[in-house]
Formats: C-alpha cells, sequence, structure tokens
C-alpha cells in the first residue's frame, strides 16, 4: 500500500512540475508567435495559434513516444544479454 502511495505522488508532483512548465512556455510561445504572425488577438490568431501548438504538440509526442518505445525495447535487450552472460559465468 505505501509503495502505491508513493507512485501515486511521485506521478502527481511529475504532473504538477509538468503543467508549471507548459504554462511558462505557453507565455513565450504566444509571444512569439504574435510576433511573427500578426494576426492579432480576435478569433482568427488565436485558432491560429492553437492549430499550430496542436500540430506541434502532436509531432513531438510522436517522436517521443517512439524514441521510448526504441529505449524500451534496448533495454529489454540488455536484460536478456545480462540474463545470457549470468547463465553462462553460472555454467562455469
Amino acid at each position: 500500500m505505501r509503495q502505491e502511495i508513493y507512485e501515486k505522488l511521485s506521478t502527481m508532483s511529475i504532473s504538477a512540475f509538468g503543467l508549471a512548465v507548459a504554462l511558462a512556455w505557453n507565455n513565450v510561445i504566444q509571444k512569439v508567435f504574435a510576433k511573427y504572425y500578426h494576426q492579432g488577438n480576435g478569433l482568427t490568431g488565436m485558432i491560429s495559434y492553437s492549430v499550430s501548438i496542436t500540430i506541434i504538440g502532436v509531432l513531438v509526442t510522436a517522436y517521443i513516444a517512439k524514441t521510448a518505445k526504441k529505449a524500451k525495447k534496448q533495454g529489454k535487450k540488455e536484460v536478456r544479454s545480462h540474463k545470457d552472460l549470468l547463465k553462462m559465468v553460472n555454467q562455469l
């Protein structure tokens, strides 16, 4: 039970810090977007900003997922090679 509580608290803490970072970067990205795309503060500007950020978010998320999948696969290979090494040592 205690382990589960620590895991949940860890997940919530990481999520909270991630949200704080996202909000901080949101202000920066909005200012950069407004500087280079003078579409104003109206609905068109907000939609353009939202679509652009969504596309970037999807691309970054897909890249991270792909990288994580490769790392997980590599980790499994390393675990297998360690197990094989231990088997060889035990056979000696």
